[in-house]
Formats: structure tokens, sequence, C-alpha cells
């Protein structure tokens, strides 16, 4: 039996940082890298997906009335990607290999008792581990929705499947609701896809205020994508080079068809937590499958903390780094550190424009009681057509910014210094009066 100070169960967001932090500390750690997600896309914050969005945006400029020239850029553009994240996997295990003390293997795995996990490697050899602390940094398998026909057909992929096809395809159809939904059909329309997005609620974007999610969906319905809302997916049927989508208008009752060489369908995430027997060892999952910690990252079990994916799907890169922070610190330092310190997150949506965002929207500050002053732009190009839209929320009584929506070119750097001065409390006449605050940020407050 092998014993470890400490196991990481998963590669995801930290793991890296926190097996090297705990590493230098003169731990003995194994991280397990779950198989199920190894090599697959997970997040377009990654720095290969980043450069894969962006190739769309100049393939979007350059080649945008030349169909051949599209696909011969989006090849490019895939190779480029795939060679960048296998050098990228190269350099985890490198960084890695540079400390002894960090052991690392990849298979499924399970509890067998509070200390003792078994890992299943892809040749199914068996291998127990021993661990004084246990680290679940699981992610997630997406949910493919029941579609009649869904299993049989070679045109439909998931996300993970999609992003290493090489052929770029003719007439995508995204079957979702969600933020990957949105992302994969703004950047494949970039690329030069003609893009269906069926979406089965009747309001678009309904996790937001109507005024931003009326300006996407208007930017996106320009770039060529259709947004059908309120329509049931019913079946899937293959023909001689493409697949025939049957959908149901919910309001009408009426049955269209669909034509497409590529089929992207994702109803929900699982959590891969749920598939770690933490029963056997007395941990409950919420209802949605996560890990239940407390605001330490703590489970009901000393020895056992969860953090990132595993504890809340919608978590984001910097969101990992801050659990990581936390964990380190309530196991090394003198002082508990909680979750809630590092509240709000910045969360992005990368679209095209991409949509940056922290804290509340009017309607849950309106719910709340707050009384509020709102600050809003819609940015439009020459042909008066939206390009982007930005929505700033201030609470009438401190003067200080409660939420913020930047849905524009700009998005990633005006919500980093704008996240800044609100997680220092400051007014936003202060934050008008700061020397690094530019031009953009002081015409969204004279809206």
């Amino acid at each position: 039996m092998n014993l470890f100070d400490a196991i990481i169960i998963g590669s995801e967001g930290s793991s890296k940082t926190l097996a090297i932090e705990l590493a230098t500390r003169q731990c003995t750690v194994a991280i397990v890298e779950c198989c199920e997600r190894v090599n697959a896309y997970i997040d377009f914050c990654n720095p290969a997906l980043c450069d894969f969005i962006n190739s769309a945006k100049v393939s979007n400029t350059q080649n945008k009335d030349n169909k051949e020239k599209q696909e011969i850029f989006y090849k490019t553009a895939i190779k480029e990607k795939d060679e960048l994240i296998a050098s990228l996997y190269d350099k985890y295990h490198f960084d890695i290999e540079q400390y002894p003390q960090i052991t690392l293997l990849k298979g499924s795995t399970q509890f067998l008792s509070p200390h003792t996990i078994k890992v299943i490697d892809d040749l199914e050899e068996e291998i127990e581990l021993n661990a004084k602390e246990f680290i679940i940094n699981t992610s997630s398998n997406y949910i493919i929705p029941m579609i009649d026909g869904i299993d049989k057909s070679k045109y439909t992929y998931t996300p993970n499947t999609l992003f290493h096809y090489e052929n770029l395809p003719q007439n995508l159809i995204v079957i979702s609701q969600s933020k990957e939904g949105l992302e994969f059909a703004s950047l494949y329309a970039n690329f030069g896809s003609k893009v269906t997005l069926i979406i089965s609620n009747s309001n678009f974007m309904t996790n937001f205020d109507k005024d931003l999610s009326g300006s996407i969906k208007e930017v996106l319905e320009n770039k060529n994508i259709k947004i059908k809302l309120n329509f049931k997916s019913l079946s899937i049927e293959d023909k001689a080079e493409e697949a025939c989508l049957t959908i149901l208008n919910n309001a009408t009752n009426d049955v269209e068809y669909l034509y497409g060489d590529a089929i992207l369908a994702i109803e929900g995430e699982s959590p891969i937590a749920r598939h770690l027997n933490l029963k056997n060892i007395g941990l409950d999952l919420n209802e949605s499958g996560l890990v239940i910690t407390n605001n330490h990252l703590h489970t009901i079990l000393p020895y056992i903390w969860a953090m990132g994916r595993a504890v809340n799907l919608s978590v984001t890169t910097s969101s990992t780094e801050n659990d990581c922070n936390v964990i380190l610190n309530n196991m090394f330092g003198n002082q508990l550190n909680t979750i809630e310190e590092y509240n709000p997150i910045v969360k992005h949506i990368h679209i095209d424009p991409p949509l940056s965002y922290i804290g509340i929207t009017e309607n849950e500050a309106l719910n709340k009681g707050y009384a509020i002053k709102i600050f809003r732009s819609i940015i439009k190009n020459e042909k008066d057509k939206t390009m982007g839209f930005t929505k700033i929320i201030v609470n009438s009584d401190t003067n200080r910014i409660i939420g913020c929506f930047l849905f524009c070119n700009d998005s990633y750097s005006l919500i980093t210094i704008l996240e800044k001065y609100m997680k220092e409390g400051k007014t936003y006449n202060e934050i008008l009066s700061q020397q690094d605050i530019n031009k953009t940020i002081c015409n969204m407050f004279k809206q």
C-alpha cells in the first residue's frame, strides 16, 4: 500500500499548483488524473482554446466571403490548437517531474475506506493508495440530451469530440441553453459555419436581465446565427451526407426539420465526484452530485477537502486558484480562510464580443430590496447595428458597484480593473477618480 501525506483526486484547475505547494512544504503528494476528462475540452480559459477563439475572429475578418479559405484556416487552427494542448500537457508533466515528492497516476478512482482509495488504470490494473489528507478536485462530464436516434448518428458531437473534428462543419446545429452552447455557436459562426441554436426555453439567457440578453441575442443573430426559442428536439436521423433533426415548436405544436453535417448537443453537466463512492465513507453529495463542504472547503470529515468543479460547476480559473489558497491556508495557516473572502468572482462567457461580469443582476438587486442606479450603454457600429452592451448596477445608498456586465471587446481587461476597486469597497465616484481608469470606463457612467 502506498502512503502519502496528501492525495489530490483530479487534475483540474489548480491541482498542479496545489501539489507543488504541498511538495515545497515537504509533503509527499499523489495526483490522480481521472480518465474521464484527460485531454478533453475543459475550459475556454485554456491558452490553446483562447488561441482557437482568436483564430476564429481572424478568420471572420480575413476570410468571411471565401469558403475555401475558411476551411483551410480552420484546419490550420485545429492543428495548432492540438499541438499547443499537447505541449501544455507535456509541460504539466515536466513541471510535476521536477518534484520527486509528487507521484502522478491516471485512472478511475473510488474510496475504499476513509483513508484509502482504489485507482484502476487503462489496463484494468488496480492500485491502492493511502493518505492522511485528500483533496477532491474532479471535473464533470457533459450530459447528452435524450433525443431519439442521437446515439446512432455519426453526425452528433460532444464539446470534446467536436474540438478534434478537423473538417469545418458547413451547417452546425447546437442544441443547448448552456454557456458552452453559446460559446460554440459564436466560435463556429466566426469560422464560417452556418449555425442554428436550439433552445428549449421561451426566453433567451434567463439568468441575465432582459436588456443584456436581448443585446447578446441581437449580436449573435447579426452573425447569422439562427436562434430558435421554445423548441423541443424530438429525433435525429442520418441521411446521405448530413443528419435530419426533427424539432417541435412548444407554442404551436408545429414540427420542423433541420439539416446539418454536425450536431452538438449539451443538456448539462454531471460531476465526476459522484463516481468516487463517497457514500461508502459517509460523505453526502447534494442533489446535483456536488461535494458538500463548508466555507473552508472542508467536508464533514476533517481530512477530506473538496474544491473547484467538484463543489461548484460554475467555477472559473481564478476561483479555483482561490480555492487552492483557502485549502493551503487552512492546512498550514494560523487563521482560518474562507471562500467568501474572495467573492464576488468574475465570470466570462467567451462569445464574440466576450461577456465578462461580476456581482448581481438588476433583477437580483431589486429582489433584495436595494435602491439602485443603473448605467447602461448600447455600443453601435456605423450601420446602427448593436455591437455590444455595458451595464453597471450601483447601490444608491452606498454608491458602490454591486453588479457589472460588460459585453464588449475589451471586457476582459475592463472587468479586472473594476473588480479590483469593487473589492476595495470604493464608491463609483472614487473609482472614476483613479488614475488607471480609462476613457471607456468613464463613458460607461455617463450614459
